[in-house]
């Protein structure tokens, strides 16, 4: 099933645009190298110039191997790269315990901003990690929640 690219527009209360996020297909079926990889691109609201990228992989123990967050590595990481593909933070899926990860569909983020942000950008960022936990840890089966 082939899967267009989705874009989430962030606005204030008054309606001016702050940005947009942009995601590529992550879907679970068929082929799993090319689609399992997160990419969430964030785009200014003006200008429209290409502010983070955030990219991580599915390839991590925890996720791959979800016992393994209850020993060995229970967080899973998201790098948050800027418009020139420097690291400038990350975003942290902080494992809440054997019990509550295996009975509960809690989640629990971590999230490190870069230091130059502005409060439009951090507004961004913080969107972005909560579509990050939507697509990737409560939306089943396929991609943007289509069945």
């Amino acid at each position: 099933m082939p899967c267009a690219e989705n874009e989430l527009i962030v606005s204030n209360k008054s309606g001016r645009i702050l940005g947009h996020l942009r995601v590529d297909c992550w879907c679970f079926s068929g082929n799993i190298y090319s689609c399992a990889d997160a990419k969430i691109e964030i785009y200014s609201g003006e200008t429209e110039d290409l502010l983070y990228t955030i990219e991580g992989t599915y390839c991590q123990r925890s996720i791959f191997f979800p016992c393994f967050r209850c020993c060995y590595c229970p967080n899973v990481e998201y790098t948050i790269f800027d418009k020139v593909n420097l690291k400038v933070g990350k975003i942290l899926n902080i494992h809440n315990g054997c019990f509550t990860e295996c009975f509960t569909r809690t989640s629990k983020f971590g999230l490190e901003l870069p230091a130059k942000a502005d409060e439009d950008h951090r507004i961004l960022l913080l969107y972005a990690a909560i579509y990050l936990d939507y697509l990737r840890y409560d939306t089943p089966y396929c991609c943007l929640g289509i069945r």
